[in-house]
């Protein structure tokens, strides 16, 4: 027997590419900026078989990272209340559209719009009311003579 007794790490949970994200739902790319925005979800964490996924407040279970394209450093990431279904990168400006949301098992399919300028890092809900987002495309401007 030593004096002293060894620790072995086996496995690093949460460790690997778009940790920040969990596990990955969706992804796109956008040239122009070099980013790669990618969409997904912690999973659904629970505390002695209690659901702990509801909240008022935006939760860190569903994420949007933003990574550089050439290192996948993270350099922005936004929780949202609901699961990813969209995202898209605007033509010319430095923003992603977030579209999410999911069926509430009742009456309503609840999600939102988000934007987030990567100028500055701050995401805006643009929604309104709760209504869920499953596809999403800018539109180009048409100049009228």
């Amino acid at each position: 027997m030593t004096d002293f007794e060894v620790l072995t790490g086996q496995q690093v949970l949460g460790d690997g590419r778009f940790a920040e994200v969990g596990e990955v739902r969706l992804t796109e790319t956008d040239s122009r900026t070099g980013c790669v925005a990618v969409g997904g979800s912690l999973g659904h964490p629970q505390w002695a078989g209690h659901s702990v996924t509801s909240s008022s407040e935006p939760t860190a279970w569903n994420r949007v990272g933003v990574y550089r394209a050439d290192t996948l450093e993270c350099v922005h990431l936004v929780s949202l209340h609901w699961p990813v279904n969209a995202l898209a990168f605007h033509p010319e400006l430095p923003i992603p559209a977030i579209g999410s949301g999911a069926y509430d098992g009742g009456y309503f399919y609840e999600g939102e719009l988000t934007v987030l300028d990567l100028e500055s890092g701050r995401a805006t809900s643009l929604s309104r009311e709760r209504r869920e987002v499953t596809e999403l495309r800018w539109g180009v401007r048409v100049r009228r003579a």
